[in-house]
């Protein structure tokens, strides 16, 4: 198995020209095939690895383990239906999950989709690489053999390469909509205390990949209204807070407002968030009480800069340097 810190999204990019570039693979379950799908366009050791990470010892450890099992069903979701972004500086996975079945009708592991994005940001890649995916699941819920899935996916390869090829490298915009304000000076204050406190290692300036800092899952709240938005504020947040030589996992459930969010290699009981429902995986800012005046002031800033960014600052200074140091 690869070094996850060392090598995992540090992939040479494929020989295929300047710009930006994609590879889009598909792997899990498929009527098409009496068992587990052969692997479609996993072209990348990064894809490998997160099939390996996410769906063999994730998914299919939880599954031995029988942990979802014991969970009641006020506390378990249905099953893993989640779209997903993996970055790490100018290379991100975009991906979805969502409850699938083998040729033999068994349905305990979901079929997904996965590209592995050169030369965008995660940001762009949220906007403009994201939506495409909603329509593939469609194509290949429809789809009968394992042959119409491949077609499905090579053409979907050509729609990602395009979408890429017209995702400028732009500047962060400003996001439509205003936030409650009992999201910003209730559940943010807290959230950020909590996010300083158990990402630590894993913040600007003091991540170091060599100690192998330790996995941590967190799980934040919805930015009312904002839809795809919300993954665009949470990956300002984090990106504002994180070393961006850190691997960030985002997993979005399809039907569930909150965002979980791993840092570092996930283990197999890392995944129990994928259908761990609250309170067993608590949302950061619901509970802790009410936050200070200095905390609402500063998660007031930070907001402000979030929303409406400012022009990227010079080569080495995040753009919200000015609220962080």
């Amino acid at each position: 198995m690869k070094s996850f810190f060392k090598e995992f999204l540090r992939d040479e990019p494929p020989p295929a020209g300047a710009g930006p570039q994609v590879c889009l693979g598909a792997f899990g379950k498929h009527p098409g095939w009496d068992d587990h799908m052969d692997d479609l366009g996993l072209e990348t050791e990064s894809l490998l690895l997160a099939k390996h990470l996410l769906y063999v010892q994730g998914i299919g450890g939880q599954l031995n383990a029988g942990a979802w099992e014991r969970l009641d069903a006020t506390t378990r979701l249905p099953a893993v239906h989640h779209e997903f972004i993996w970055a790490r500086e100018r290379q991100v996975l975009v991906g979805r999950l969502w409850p699938s079945s083998d040729g033999k009708r068994r349905t305990l592991y979901p079929m997904a989709v996965c590209a592995h994005v050169f030369g965008l940001s995660p940001e762009t890649c949220i906007a403009s690489l994201l939506p495409l995916l909603d329509p593939i699941e469609a194509r290949c819920r429809r789809a009968k053999s394992s042959e119409d899935v491949r077609a499905i996916i090579l053409e979907a390869h050509g729609q990602c390469m395009a979408s890429a090829g017209g995702g400028a490298a732009t500047e962060p915009g400003p996001l439509q909509g205003t936030l409650p304000e009992q999201f910003v000076k209730g559940a943010l204050p807290l959230v950020l205390a909590n996010v300083r406190r158990l990402l630590a290692p894993y913040w600007r300036g003091e991540f170091r990949e060599r100690s192998k800092p330790a996995t941590v899952t967190v799980r934040v709240p919805p930015v009312a209204g904002f839809g795809i938005g919300d993954l665009i504020f949470w990956n300002r947040f984090f990106s504002s807070l994180l070393d961006a030589e850190a691997p960030v996992l985002f997993l979005k459930p399809v039907a569930q407002p909150w965002l979980d969010v791993v840092l570092g290699e996930p283990a197999t009981g890392d995944l129990f968030a994928l259908r761990a429902a609250p309170p067993v995986v608590p949302v950061l800012g619901e509970s802790g009480g009410q936050p200070d005046e200095n905390a609402q002031q500063e998660a007031v800033t930070l907001c402000e800069a979030i929303l409406h960014p400012e022009p990227a600052a010079p080569p080495g200074r995040p753009w919200l340097k000015k609220i962080f140091g």
